[in-house]
């Protein structure tokens, strides 16, 4: 069983990659055709920056996504920076990871009810009309996951500290 989620974790890793890859140049290649339309043949792209906005929502919180598995996201740790090994230094890793899966979920659950906001007003870009449900999906689709990461992370964290062994920058992650 074990197996089958490691599987499926790496199927989710490797399309996050590819995904983030492709958003990029779908986005430097929307900005390229913009400036050539405008400055050399004089047509204006409209819309440009509807889909230039979707893109970049993706990315941004596809990257997250990334971040949070790869353990390479922003840390306000200072306790575990200080205090080197032991117990103080684990119990330090814990309960930062616990505040991390707190504000993880919460997050989760306000994309949970944007989500609910955006399909219930119908709700669209203002230029090629967008409906907003597809950034918003995306957004909860990416709290999932964080929350998952975190989630793991945690659990981890509480194992490894319940054992006895000093958690490092190389063993906190998943």
């Amino acid at each position: 069983m074990l197996g089958i989620f490691r599987r499926l974790n790496d199927i989710i890793v490797e399309s996050i990659n590819y995904t983030m890859s492709i958003l990029s140049l779908l986005i430097i290649s929307l900005i390229i055709a913009s400036a050539l339309l405008r400055y050399v043949f004089m047509i204006d792209f409209y819309g440009m920056e509807d889909l230039v906005m979707l893109f970049a929502i993706s990315l941004y919180f596809i990257g997250s996504v990334s971040a949070s598995y790869t353990n390479d996201h922003i840390h306000a740790d200072v306790v575990s920076s200080f205090v080197q090994k032991g117990n103080p230094r684990n119990i330090a890793i814990v309960i930062r990871n616990s505040l991390t899966v707190v504000g993880s979920l919460a997050l989760l659950f306000w994309s949970i009810n944007l989500l609910s906001w955006s399909i219930e007003t119908r709700v669209t870009t203002q230029t090629i009309k967008i409906p907003l449900y597809l950034h918003h999906s995306i957004i909860l689709l990416s709290f999932i996951l964080m929350a998952v990461y975190e989630c793991l992370r945690w659990y981890q964290s509480i194992i490894i500290m319940k054992n006895g062994f000093n958690q490092s920058p190389e063993t906190e992650g998943i």
